[in-house]
């Protein structure tokens, strides 16, 4: 989990890149963020938010001298295996704290509850066997 370099907010916000995340639930969060024209990440966040009762807090744009939210919710790459999660610090931690008390991963809590939301099958929240070139 890295930092974002806008500190100024009460609730620093948080990254998190989760990887090989399942094809019917990036579908589905691709088919979300195109319908309420979001980026993925927002439409991944709302849904953690809701999930974990955290606040929800949109993205502001990070231009220096812009106002209001990021405009860029465009798709950068359809077959991406990959997303990153950037919420609140308060978000994260309770995502951390799940996983800490179930025993999981952080990226099997998150892909746990998005397969939920979307109701598809979910995958076991455990760590995964290593694969080969993997240290």
């Amino acid at each position: 989990m890295s930092r974002d370099r806008n500190d100024r907010n009460k609730n620093p916000r948080r990254e998190l890149l989760v990887t090989d995340v399942p094809h019917p639930i990036r579908s589905a969060l691709d088919n979300e963020a195109a319908a309420r024209k979001e980026s993925v990440n927002t439409v991944a966040v709302r849904v953690l938010s809701t999930h974990y009762r955290v606040k929800f807090q949109p993205p502001e744009n990070g231009l220096r001298g812009q106002q209001g939210t990021a405009t860029n919710s465009f798709r950068r790459n359809a077959d991406t295996t990959k997303l990153t999660i950037r919420g609140g610090a308060k978000l994260h931690r309770q995502i951390a704290v799940d996983a800490a008390r179930r025993g999981g991963t952080l990226r099997g809590v998150i892909l746990e509850t998005l397969a939920v939301h979307y109701d598809l099958e979910p995958e076991p929240i455990g760590r995964r066997p290593r694969t080969k070139g993997s240290a």
